[in-house]
């Protein structure tokens, strides 16, 4: 399914701002523009010490149509929370706006929203993955947020 492979893109396509540790889990739900419900799943399962990478497990179902990859992230291209929280405080100076996150079921999350084109739109924060929203207009309109976030130990 095309919007599946979308929604799987965007999500892996931002893990770079996953904090590293295994066992992080974050949950999304949210619906696409024909009211088709959306749930994703990002989850570090393992990390290489030998080839310096972690492995994402993701997990993306639209219209009850399931979609299971892995891929391997080197740690290089892998950021900490902290890395979010530096997002968020300098949100200006990547062309976002603060936003607090209200509507998130795991609580109020300071974010920084940013523009990832001119008719997409991410927010950022220090949690893992870093994506607490993510909408996006075209090819294949969706919006997802964040419902559940489990750190690794």
């Amino acid at each position: 399914m095309k919007i599946s492979l979308v929604i799987l893109s965007a999500l892996i396509s931002l893990s770079a701002l996953a904090s590293p540790r295994v066992g992080d889990t974050v949950t999304f739900s949210g619906t696409t523009a024909q009211g088709a419900a959306v749930t994703a799943l990002l989850k570090i399962s393992s990390f290489n010490a030998s080839t310096g990478t972690y492995r994402v497990h993701s997990e993306l179902t639209v219209a009850s149509q399931p979609d299971v990859s892995d891929e391997d992230v080197k740690a290089s291209e892998m950021f900490t929370e902290e890395v979010g929280a530096a997002f968020v405080a300098n949100c200006s100076s990547y062309g976002g706006t603060l936003e607090t996150m209200t509507t998130v079921p795991t609580g109020a999350i300071q974010t920084c929203k940013i523009p990832s084109s001119p008719t997409d739109m991410v927010w950022i924060g220090a949690i893992p993955f870093g994506i607490v929203k993510l909408r996006q207009a075209a090819p294949y309109a969706f919006d997802i947020t964040v419902n559940s976030i489990t750190r690794g130990p």
